[in-house]
């Protein structure tokens, strides 16, 4: 009943669950492989005696990377979860089903975003389907996936345009491991599977206008030197400098802009160096009234993709992009696949692991 205290006592070794608030259990390493093994047995029941070795192997490996994984990350306690379990089972079948070892390593990264979602029902349905569909994607495929869903999805952190890019550069050149797909069937391929949807009209957006438009810091209009004030003024203190805010524009000498690669992370920056809400939105404005961001001139885009073709990963991406000749479009289940991917090929962690 309410208001009652509720007690539980068992003897060593034993493991007590209390169902009056908060289930809470804590799961080591040794009971995760208990119920790895538990799931497992009710996937293997369903293969013949002939199957039965391979199976167990691939299990077996796939559990190894999991646990693994979800240790590494204090994640061991989803195992106590009946919908995780779930999810559990469903990746040890599409282990069951494949030789690559990629896709081990993909399914246990899958089950950490699960484990860090147990309750956002849109994350937990996308997770669930790309684990479903990992054996049947074809690498290529997948690869271009990665790289399409990759475009869209980071920019550089950097304030300087040459820093940015050459991180830009290391990240692609990580994710391109090898020939990207070629022709309409890769996105055909994908789109049976729900994880792209490809458009029967309309082209892909320009390479060149999508890349500057994704950086519009780097490739602000800018404003002439000479014309840049010595102060911010307005709610920032008396004889606050603007040298705090801008930089030389590097595709535009003679000029300066706002040090930052998009007005999002400009606006993050601030925030993590305690900038009130009025200065944040009065630089905003600056940024984009004064310094033109979101306003590219032709020439700063043509230095800015002269730069980034100088780099071989990012001219590859443009290449293979001016290629694709339809609109092909990630869904949630292929960019859940897709970033599971990047992480597992981000082997020098340079992308972001938050969120």
């Amino acid at each position: 009943m309410s208001g009652e205290r509720q007690t539980q006592r068992g003897g060593e070794g034993s493991l007590q669950i209390q169902v009056a608030g908060d289930y809470i259990v804590g799961i080591d390493e040794a009971r995760a492989k208990e119920i790895a093994i538990a799931t497992s047995q009710q996937v293997i029941a369903e293969y013949t005696q002939e199957a039965l070795a391979t199976v167990q192997a691939r299990i077996d490996e796939l559990d190894t990377r999991v646990i693994r994984t979800l240790d590494e990350k204090g994640q061991l306690n989803a195992f106590a979860d009946p919908a995780f379990q779930r999810t559990v089972k469903k990746a040890q079948n599409s282990a069951a089903a494949t030789e690559r070892e990629s896709d081990y390593d993909m399914l246990a990264a899958l089950l950490s975003d699960r484990a860090g979602n147990p309750r956002d029902r849109m994350s937990m349905a996308g997770i669930d389907r790309a684990i479903e569909i990992v054996d049947l994607v074809d690498d290529e495929a997948l690869r271009g996936l990665t790289v399409l869903h990759a475009v869209g999805t980071w920019v550089p952190a950097s304030s300087f345009l040459g820093d940015g890019l050459n991180a830009l550069e290391r990240i692609f050149s990580q994710l391109i491991d090898g020939p990207l797909p070629l022709g309409n069937e890769w996105a055909e391929h994908l789109d049976v599977l729900d994880a792209v949807r490809v458009g029967s009209i309309g082209t892909m957006r320009d390479y060149d206008e999508l890349m500057s438009s994704r950086m519009d810091g780097y490739t602000a209009a800018g404003l002439p030197t000479e014309e840049v004030p010595e102060f911010v003024g307005g709610s920032f203190p008396e004889g606050y400098p603007w040298s705090h805010f801008v930089v030389d524009h590097e595709l535009r000498p003679g000029y300066k802009r706002i040090a930052t690669p998009t007005m999002e992370k400009l606006r993050e920056l601030m925030k993590e160096q305690g900038f009130q809400e009025d200065a944040i939105v009065e630089i905003e404005g600056h940024a984009k009234n004064l310094f033109g961001i979101g306003n590219t001139e032709p020439q700063v885009r043509e230095a800015f993709m002269t730069e980034l073709n100088s780099r071989p990963a990012l001219r590859a991406v443009g290449e293979w992009w001016a290629q694709i000749f339809t609109v092909v479009q990630p869904t949630t289940v292929g960019k859940t696949l897709a970033t599971a991917n990047a992480f597992r090929l981000d082997a020098e962690g340079r992308l972001p692991r938050e969120g």
